[in-house]
């Protein structure tokens, strides 16, 4: 079991992937698992996913296209396989101390828990 498992699911991403990709990369706490889930996406996404260096990741075609919640729901099957999962899309950033300060809160959750923290919002 991984301590910490983030999902990206994405569609058509190029745009920001490579930017949300070095987010992630640039974590004080970097996530164990690293899993990009793209849903069918018929831009460069997928050669910007494959040839990112800076961390480890896993990059799944779906098969056919599952609309934007199959595709989000998807990222709950591997819940169980990790203490901490986290959704991440493809066009979002995260600060680089999100892991270390988002785990921290929940170290005393028993059970199952859920957080969230504010967005920044930038036109």
């Amino acid at each position: 079991m991984t301590k910490i498992t983030t999902t990206i699911p994405l569609r058509n991403a190029e745009q920001f992937v490579q930017q949300t990709l070095e987010s992630v990369a640039s974590q004080t706490r970097r996530p164990e698992r690293v899993m990009v889930l793209d849903n069918c996406s018929t831009d460069a996404t997928p050669q910007i996913v494959q040839g990112f260096k800076g961390l480890p990741l896993e990059y799944i075609r779906n098969p056919s296209d599952l609309g934007p919640f199959g595709n989000f729901n998807r990222c709950l099957d591997f819940a169980a396989d990790t203490e901490y999962l986290q959704i991440l899309h493809g066009d979002d950033l995260i600060a680089p101390d999100f892991y270390e300060i988002m785990t921290r809160h929940l170290e005393d959750c028993a059970g199952r828990g859920m957080g969230s923290c504010l967005d920044e919002r930038i036109d």
